[in-house]
């Protein structure tokens, strides 16, 4: 009984071992190995194995965005769907369709009144206040031209103090010439954000060139407005279709869905394919080979 014991808690300890991301063959050689989860003791020196596109924008180069757009997003439906998972299929429908439109017309209101009351402002309120949050920081910073015939420049960040314990963190920055007008900085925030940074912006102010000609056409107070002057149309236009025949009707419950327990229910949400990989447990993925169902042994 006590070899079975222990052989159980090894089992369930191995099991919940932290996993970590998988190798990408681009960056990681298939023989690379890790460390175990035990043997990590901070988050720093887990993460530093891991390849930086995926969990830092400025290793970000294809502009994938890696996990922004995560599978939660169709958990949100759970929380907009609430009051109306008790309602018919075609009433569903309809509460989403018309919610859809009040959300339209709110902020199409919004956007024609701010540019009426912003009528010296080019681009909306969001940018305009990222912009000056910006031209603040880049105030601190300290700027020194590297480059010869192009408009490069060495942004130095501003430290907290003085020695070997304090690192000098620097970026480099390239201004566009007049036929060429975009901006490059190894912060990445130009490239995937479309507005400059705050190392751009210190670069800009030393040869006094405006730093909006940077910003994208795409937060302009006009593109926003023609955000939401979008028109729908109702679904009804094709049929309606709450009216079914009494001899068509057919009822066919569904036998995942079937109740096998007593009691009232311990959750109300949308159950869907996320929930049956959790219920399932962690997936168990080899370090060497990338397949699943096994683990590479150390």
């Amino acid at each position: 009984m006590e070899e079975d014991q222990v052989k159980l808690a090894a089992l369930i300890a191995e099991l919940e071992e932290p996993v970590g991301l998988c190798d990408l063959p681009a960056i990681y050689p298939p023989n690379t190995k890790r460390k175990k989860g035990r043997v990590i003791k901070n988050f720093s020196e887990w993460i530093e194995k891991e390849p930086p596109v995926n969990w830092s924008l400025l290793h970000d180069t294809h502009e994938a965005r890696y996990g922004h757009m995560t599978t939660n997003l169709a958990k949100v439906y759970n929380f907009v769907l609430r009051g109306n998972r008790a309602l018919p299929l075609t009433a569903i429908v309809e509460a989403v369709f018309h919610g859809t439109l009040r959300y339209f017309r709110e902020r199409d209101e919004l956007a024609k009144k701010h540019i009426e009351d912003n009528q010296n402002t080019p681009y909306c309120s969001r940018v305009m206040e990222y912009m000056a949050k910006k031209v603040e920081k880049a105030k601190k910073h300290t700027v020194r031209l590297i480059g010869n015939q192009e408009r490069r420049y060495e942004v130095q960040l501003p430290t907290d103090g003085f020695g070997s314990g304090h690192e000098v963190k620097t970026h480099e920055v390239k201004i566009g010439t007049e036929f060429y007008p975009p901006c490059e900085c190894t912060y990445n925030k130009p490239k995937l954000l479309h507005l400059p940074c705050s190392h751009v912006l210190a670069a800009c102010g030393q040869i006094e060139l405006d730093a909006i000609s940077f910003v994208s056409p795409y937060y302009l107070k006009e593109a926003v407005l023609n955000t939401w002057t979008g028109e729908m149309t109702g679904f009804r236009v094709v049929g309606n279709f709450n009216k079914v025949n009494d001899g068509e009707r057919v009822y066919i419950p569904h036998p995942d869905l079937r109740r096998t327990s007593k009691g009232r229910r311990k959750a109300r949400r949308i159950r869907n394919d996320m929930d049956q990989s959790e219920a399932g447990g962690a997936t168990r993925q080899c370090l060497l080979c990338a397949a699943y169902g096994h683990r590479m042994k150390y």
